[in-house]
């Protein structure tokens, strides 16, 4: 069965159509294209011609001209339409003008991660110029990774790397996570025109895990990484489950700390046998370590308004959901939480 015989079914089969609310066939039509940019390096066009590009599709253009101003851009096209180019082009043109200009790339799979390694390469031998592009994974050997960290102009890794290899040894990738704070302030403008509130939780648990550290953990650290660009959009989500894994947090302390930058609460209890081990408890303070009067009321303090959610949930009364998010407990969570709020709201009167 081919592609057009599958739609042709699924459009007889009424238990999917009674889903649809529209079909539309939108006709084939001409390519748009553009010229290269002006400030495209001059060693660029000559390598793209001799892959037989010799102008860019509209799109890649517009996405050139937006990354080099630094804007922010999301590219949906179809398969083969020359997504690859919308970011290779700006970082290329980059890194050839600015030699201490850096790249991390994000792929999913370790197979699209390779091929995205192999058109680079191509490129830049084809320039032969001096980018280094290397791809950073479990495979890549450990006397390797030195050489990664330190040169590498292009890094391509995987979200669980980056997790697990790049983020606990941040300290190690100086040139390449020294572009953060510039990042960080290029999109404050953005989040300032459109009220934006970025939110970053912290890492869960708050202590290494098999020897890896963590960075978002304490009160110490977040107020850094506040600091580092001080705009009240540039805040947190607030996860009393991920900062409490950390028994030497003072959870309400730290919410007053974070006045105007708690954008998002996660507010749940835990229970400790012992400092490092710890299970999901209901949300009563009773039930568990912390002590969540105290926690709304720092909340409630700061002028916190902003959603709260009971986060994580027991399984209770046999139901059967996805783990850690039973629904029954975090609706009776959800419950307590909002009989803390109206008594400490009333009890302020």
């Amino acid at each position: 069965m081919n592609l057009e015989q599958l739609i042709g079914r699924l459009k007889k089969t009424p238990s999917f159509m009674e889903n649809v609310t529209h079909w539309e066939t939108i006709p084939a039509k001409e390519a748009s294209f553009a010229p290269f940019p002006a400030e495209l390096d001059n060693r660029l066009p000559p390598v793209l011609a001799q892959r037989g590009v010799y102008k860019l599709y509209s799109h890649q253009r517009e996405a050139f001209d937006l990354a080099a101003t630094g804007k922010d851009i999301c590219v949906v096209t179809p398969t083969a339409s020359g997504k690859t180019m919308c970011y290779n082009l700006p970082v290329l043109n980059a890194i050839l003008k600015n030699n201490d200009a850096r790249a991390l790339y994000l792929f999913p799979t370790k197979a699209l991660s390779a091929d995205q390694v192999s058109e680079l390469y191509e490129l830049i031998e084809a320039m032969d110029v001096d980018v280094k592009t290397f791809t950073y994974d479990g495979d890549t050997p450990a006397a390797a990774r030195r050489q990664v960290r330190q040169a590498g102009h292009i890094v391509v890794t995987n979200p669980d790397m980056l997790h697990s290899g790049i983020l606990p040894h941040h300290t190690k990738w100086v040139k390449l996570f020294e572009n953060l704070k510039y990042f960080l302030e290029r999109i404050m403008p953005v989040c300032d025109k459109y009220d934006i509130n970025m939110a970053i939780h912290p890492d869960d648990p708050a202590w290494s895990v098999f020897g890896l550290p963590r960075i978002i953990i304490n009160k110490k650290n977040i107020l850094r990484m506040m600091e580092m660009v001080d705009n009240p959009h540039n805040g947190v989500t607030f996860c009393s489950g991920s900062y409490g894994t950390n028994l030497e947090n003072d959870l309400p302390d730290m919410i007053r700390s974070l006045k105007g930058r708690i954008h998002f609460a996660h507010v749940r209890n835990l229970k400790f046998n012992s400092p490092t081990d710890f299970e999901e408890a209901a949300h009563l303070s009773s039930d568990g370590t912390f002590d969540m009067y105290e926690i709304m009321k720092a909340l409630y303090e700061i002028g916190f308004d902003g959603p709260i959610r009971p986060d994580h949930g027991r399984m209770i009364w046999d139901e059967v959901a996805m783990p850690g998010y039973g629904l029954y407990d975090r609706a009776l969570g959800a419950t307590y939480l909002n009989g803390l709020w109206e008594a400490i709201e009333k009890g302020a009167r």
